[in-house]
């Protein structure tokens, strides 16, 4: 290697994170926007930022399950288990559609 300049040696590409296709999973949103309707008991006022909030876990949840379920994957995340309810129902919904994808 006498006489090699450092640009000259070839250096090794790093592998990708994820090699994984993302899944297009546009139902996710009104699933996490019908729990979180339901999730709300009656009588009860949230605020449009509450309601957001809420929403948007539940939808990453969903997205989480979808992806999941298309990699076949049969164990489902500790924390989503201790949330259990409202998220549980979220990732099983995203996994069933990720499934068939």
């Amino acid at each position: 290697m006498k006489g090699l300049i450092y640009s000259e040696l070839v250096k090794p590409k790093p592998k990708p994170l994820n090699t994984t296709p993302a899944i297009s999973m546009p139902e996710c949103e009104g699933i996490a926007r019908t729990l979180t309707e339901n999730a709300i008991p009656l009588g009860v006022t949230v605020t449009m930022q509450q309601f957001n909030k809420t929403a948007g876990e539940l939808y990453m949840t969903c997205m989480m399950g979808g992806s999941d379920g298309h990699q076949h994957k049969k164990t489902v995340p500790a924390w989503i288990k201790y949330n259990g309810g409202t998220y549980l129902d979220a990732y099983k919904q995203g996994y069933a559609i990720g499934e068939q994808r």
